[in-house]
């Protein structure tokens, strides 16, 4: 096995922390038309989200017609070597890990990979050391995502990646927002080292584990239920949901205006992208903008 594999944001990592009660809160679908300023013809943009699977776009029938009335599709990043940013992966040779956690927890850590990687080259674990945490924090979930699925039946694709298939399938041009490289830049800034570094411990015992578990099937159950909650007056607060949600936005924008000009677009990104105040449908609507509610 490759020691890490193509860089894919864990679902946990994209979940916002949920606005005070106080704030108000809209339900609407995850899909959404954009028309207006001269636009040529209607673009769509759709929030997903990375863990469910491919079929939850075949049950709704308004999905794949919008998809099909879009010349282009756009997604967040696309696969790439993950040699061409590996120096985001790694500390330099003069750091490692190791500095930015207590003895205890690197200790727990390194039991952890002995275990998983018993059966691997002796060189995969001389890696763990130098790797950052949001690398190794991965790296975690990759084996445990391994562990888990046993011999089971592969796992069904996911939405984004469906789409991307679907799209291909109807010829479609596919393009993305950001690059693999700016995707883990944007990781690595989202907390301090040591931050990143104190759950480690905590997601190998299963702690911190068990509670993002939970999280994320609750918020699964309320994507499938069709109508997400929209917080479209909540301002991000931390520095992982401006560095991973916000930012992010704001570089997209960039791009974006020219791409619906040129053609309309079907943009599919992870739901978090659009449900707050500096969400992409409040940030379209400020450019000018018509964002409108597609109901599924």
């Amino acid at each position: 096995m490759m020691l890490l594999r193509c860089i894919i944001l864990p679902l946990a990592a994209l979940l916002l922390t949920l606005p005070a009660r106080s704030q108000k809160v809209t339900r609407y679908s995850q899909l959404w038309k954009v028309t207006g300023k001269g636009l040529p013809a209607p673009s769509y943009l759709f929030g997903t989200m990375h863990s469910i699977g491919g079929s939850f776009v075949d049950s709704f029938p308004a999905i794949g017609q919008s998809l099909s009335k879009a010349k282009v599709f756009v997604c967040e990043s696309l696969p790439t070597n993950a040699e061409d940013y590996s120096d985001l992966l790694y500390f330099p040779a003069d750091d490692s890990l190791q500095r930015y956690m207590s003895a205890s927890a690197y200790d727990t850590l390194m039991v952890f990979f002995r275990s998983k990687l018993k059966g691997e080259d002796s060189t995969y674990l001389s890696q763990i050391p130098r790797l950052k945490p949001q690398a190794a924090n991965q790296l975690i979930l990759d084996l445990k995502s391994e562990e888990s699925s046993g011999n089971s039946a592969p796992a069904e694709a996911g939405i984004d990646q469906f789409l991307k298939e679907k799209a291909q399938k109807l010829g479609m041009n596919v393009s993305a927002l950001e690059t693999p490289r700016e995707q883990v830049m944007a990781l690595n800034s989202s907390a301090a080292l040591h931050d990143q570094a104190s759950r480690l411990a905590g997601r190998v015992s299963g702690h911190s584990g068990e509670t993002d578990n939970q999280h994320q099937l609750l918020q699964t159950s309320i994507y499938r239920s069709r109508l997400i909650p929209y917080y479209f007056n909540y301002s991000l607060q931390s520095q992982f949901e401006k560095a991973m949600v916000g930012e992010r936005n704001k570089k997209w924008m960039e791009k974006i205006p020219a791409i619906i000009a040129k053609e309309p677009a079907f943009i599919a990104v992870g739901k978090d992208h659009l449900i707050s105040k500096e969400g992409l449908i409040m940030l379209l609507r400020k450019a000018g903008y018509t964002v409108t509610n597609v109901p599924l």
